[in-house]
C-alpha cells in the first residue's frame, strides 16, 4: 500500500512515500567484500575464483544482480533482475543455488540495490522501465520490494510498491549513508532521504548526459557516471542544506557505463574498454586495465587478500564475458586474475558473502549477469591465514 505521495519536485518526476520502517542508513555497497567484521574473519587470504557456478537461468538478458541479506540466516541471499521485468531471488540452500522468481515488472527492470540489515524492513528496491523495454520511449520507474515472509524465494513473501516515476529510464542506483541515489536517462540525480513518516524525495542536480551508473562517496556525495563520457560528483553544502555543488572531475573519451568509491578513490569503466581509476593527487584518467571490449563491472574489494598477501583491490567484467580481479597498485599485472565465464556479453558485477555450509564460514563471492540470461557465482577460495 503507497501510503503517501510525495510533493512534485519538478514536472519531470514524482515521488510516492516509503514505509518509515525502511529507511536507509548504512555505508556504500561499493566494496560488497568489505563486510563488517562479524561477518568477515580479516585475517584470511583468499585465491582468486577458480571457477563460476551457475546461480540462475533466465530467458533473457540479466541487466542488474546484488546480494543482501533478506532471511533469517547467515549468508547473503541474490536478486537478478530481468530484460522481460523478471525479478529474481536467489539463495544458497542444501549444497546448491535455489532461484525463483518473484516478481514480473510490467517494464524491463535494469538495476537492483538491497536495502541494509540494519533496517526494520529487509528488501530492495529495483530500476527501470515503467513498461517496455530500456530503448522504448516513455517513463522509467523505481520499485520497493519489502520481504515479509520467511523464504525470500516464495512470491507471496513480497510485498511491491511503486516507489519513483521519472520521465526516462532509471539505470542507475546505490544505497547510501543518506538514502538511496537514482539516475537515469532524463538527466536528473534523485535523492531518497530518510524522513519522518517514509523517505522525502528530492532531484539533486541535472546532468550533462544520461546516466548509467551512480554511487555514494560517503555522506553528502553522490558520483554518476554519464553515457555522453563525464564522471560527475554532487557535493552537499557542509551545512546539510540545499543545493548541491555540481562539479565535472573528468570528460573520458567515450560512455561511462559504472562506479564504484572507496573513501576518496573512484572507479570507473567504459565503451572504451578502459577500467579508469581516480583519487585526488592522481592523474583522473589513469587506466588500470584495458579490455577488448565494452566493460560493465566496477567494483572495489576490501578485505580479501591474494594468496601472496597482496590485498584484492578492484575487479570488472565486460562484453569479453571475462570477469578480472586487479591487485593494489604495485603488486605487479602477474598477480591479475582473468577468467573467461561466459560466452556472452556481461552487464553487471556485484559481491556479497555466502554460507556454503563450509569452513571458513561466510565466503566473499563475485556475482556475474548478463545477455546469456545466467546469474553465476565465483566464490573466493581460502588459502588459511
Amino acid at each position: 500500500m503507497i501510503l503517501a505521495r510525495a510533493r512534485q519536485t519538478t514536472a519531470r518526476s514524482q515521488a510516492c512515500g516509503w514505509l518509515a520502517g525502511a529507511c536507509v542508513a548504512w555505508g556504500t555497497f561499493a566494496a560488497s567484500c568489505a563486510a563488517p567484521a562479524d561477518r568477515l574473519e580479516p585475517l584470511l587470504r583468499w585465491q582468486a575464483p577458480s571457477a563460476a557456478t551457475l546461480v540462475l537461468q533466465a530467458d533473457t538478458k540479466i541487466g542488474g544482480v546484488a546480494a543482501g541479506d533478506l532471511d533469517d540466516f547467515p549468508g547473503d541471499e541474490v536478486v537478478a533482475v530481468a530484460g522481460d521485468g523478471g525479478v529474481w531471488v536467489a539463495r544458497w540452500e542444501a549444497g546448491a543455488w535455489r532461484a525463483e522468481r518473484i516478481h514480473r515488472l510490467p517494464g524491463e527492470a535494469i538495476g537492483v540495490a538491497l536495502l541494509p540489515t540494519t533496517s526494520a524492513q529487509r528488501g530492495f528496491v529495483t530500476v527501470g522501465k515503467q513498461s517496455g523495454d530500456e530503448d522504448a520511449p516513455g517513463p522509467g520507474a523505481a520499485t520497493l520490494f519489502t520481504c515479509e515472509g520467511a523464504d525470500p524465494t516464495a512470491p507471496e513473501a513480497w510485498r511491491i510498491e511503486p516507489l519513483l516515476q521519472d520521465e526516462a529510464l532509471l539505470h542507475g542506483i546505490d544505497a547510501g549513508p543518506e538514502g538511496l541515489a537514482l539516475a537515469g536517462y532524463s538527466q536528473l540525480v534523485h535523492w531518497l532521504a530518510p524522513a519522518p513518516g517514509g523517505l522525502q524525495h528530492r532531484v539533486v542536480g541535472h546532468l550533462p548526459g544520461p546516466a548509467k551508473g551512480v554511487a555514494w562517496q560517503g555522506p553528502g556525495r553522490i558520483v554518476v557516471a554519464c553515457a555522453s563520457g563525464e564522471l560527475v560528483r554532487f557535493t552537499r553544502s557542509p551545512q546539510g542544506g540545499e543545493p548541491w555543488a555540481r562539479e565535472i572531475l573528468w570528460r573520458y573519451p567515450d560512455a561511462l557505463a559504472r562506479v564504484d568509491t572507496l573513501a576518496q578513490q573512484i572507479a570507473v569503466c567504459s565503451n572504451d574498454g578502459g577500467l579508469y581509476f581516480y583519487r585526488p593527487g592522481w592523474t583522473r584518467d589513469s587506466v588500470v586495465y584495458r579490455s577488448s571490449d565494452r566493460l560493465r563491472g566496477a567494483l572495489f574489494l576490501e578485505g580479501p587478500e591474494t594468496e601472496l598477501g597482496a590485498p584484492w583491490f578492484l575487479a570488472t567484467a565486460g562484453y569479453d564475458g571475462r570477469v578480472s580481479l586487479l591487485p593494489r597498485f604495485g603488486a605487479g599485472e602477474a598477480a591479475a586474475r582473468h577468467l573467461q565465464v561466459d560466452e556472452q556479453r556481461l552487464h553487471h558485477l556485484a559481491g556479497g558473502q555466502v554460507d556454503y555450509g563450509e569452513s571458513p564460514g561466510l565466503v566473499p563471492t563475485l556475482f556475474a549477469c548478463g545477455y546469456s540470461g545466467r546469474v553465476l557465482a565465483l566464490p573466493f577460495r581460502s588459502t588459511g591465514r
